[in-house]
Parts: structure tokens; sequence; C-alpha cells
């Protein structure tokens, strides 16, 4: 089983705005990760991801993405979620959860959920779209972190 970190990014590197927000991305963009995460039958989240969707964005979001394991991970023991999602409590957790039912594991941001499988060299591919608009400030693909990766 592969992990592949699967994300939009700018020229620049960015895969949001310091407030979470992507709306340089398109529409179509959206529609793509939708059929990706259904042909994966899984994705996988960072709390703050899930947050800043749920906040920013009316009309769309997670919850309308067709797949049977949306998994969001956090740390955090007594976080209450739709019964939509699987809460894992860390990169491993994820892999162990998701043995045997899936073939990869789509890895779908933030940055720092990706530094989290980057540090413990889970990530097997990146894949990246590139929007073609840059931003002067965002939010790397990877947070700051003491990792190298191999792919």
């Amino acid at each position: 089983m592969k992990v592949i970190c699967s994300m939009v990014i700018t020229p620049n590197g960015y895969i949001a705005r310091l407030d979470g927000q992507e709306d340089y991305a398109s529409h179509a963009n959206w529609l793509d990760y939708l059929e990706t995460a259904k042909q994966y039958n899984n994705f996988v989240i960072g709390r703050k991801t899930l947050d800043i969707v749920n906040e920013q964005y009316d009309g769309f979001g997670f919850e309308d993405v067709d797949c049977e394991h949306k998994i969001v991970v956090s740390t955090q023991r007594d976080l209450k979620l739709n019964p939509a999602y699987t809460q894992a409590l860390s990169p491993q957790d994820v892999i162990d959860q998701l043995n045997g039912k899936v073939k990869n594991i789509l890895l779908v941001g933030g940055s720092e959920i990706n530094s989290a499988f980057g540090k413990q060299n889970l990530i097997d591919e990146v894949v990246v779209t590139i929007v073609p608009h840059v931003i002067g400030q965002g939010i790397q693909l990877f947070s700051p972190a003491d990792f190298d990766l191999d792919l």
C-alpha cells in the first residue's frame, strides 16, 4: 500500500493563503479531487484542513466526497466528528486502519499532516497540480520540519 500526497499548489509552492483560503483554485480542481478520492475510496486530511473547509466553503466540502474511508488525523482525543469521518491519532494509525481495505492512501493535506507523514517516511509519491496563479504568501506543501524524503 502506497501513500500518495496529492495537492493543488501555486507555481511558488503554496497550497493555500495564510488564512487557508484556496480561492485561486478552480472548481475543476475540486471536481478532479472528488473523482480521485472516489477512485482511491479514501482520503486523509488533518483536523485544521477539515475545520478550514467547513468554515470557508459554503455548499461543498469533504462530506460530498463519494468514498468509504474519510480519515481525519488529530491527536485530540475528545474530537467530535461528523459520523462520516473516522479519526486517526497519527500517520501510523492511518496506515493501520486502512491496511487491507484500500490499495493506496490519498493524503490531501494540509501542510502539517503532510509533514507528519513525511517525518515518519510514509509518503511514497507526491502528485501536484500546479494552478496558474502566484500568491505572495501562503502555506507551503510541507510545514517546516526536520526530514528528507526520497520519492
